[in-house]
């Protein structure tokens, strides 16, 4: 069953909005991943996409300001 695409915003990435409120929100979510280490449940999933693809090498296009996933 597919599911329909929604096409939403970030709010901090409006124009509109300030620094200071852009700047918290990609401090925030570095500080969610650094304490919780959220990236260690989807490792399993991409180690399996990665062997599905013939690949050991994932191109990370837009990590914003939480920054890239740390290596294992």
């Amino acid at each position: 069953m597919a599911l329909p695409r929604l096409q939403l915003v970030e709010l901090e990435d409006q124009p509109w909005v300030p620094r200071v409120a852009r700047d918290l929100a990609t401090d925030c979510l570095r500080f969610v991943e650094d304490r919780f280490q959220l990236h260690l449940r989807a490792l399993p999933i991409l180690e399996r996409a990665l062997q599905g693809g013939g690949t050991t090498r994932i191109v990370d296009l837009c990590p914003r300001g939480a920054g890239p996933v740390p290596r294992r």
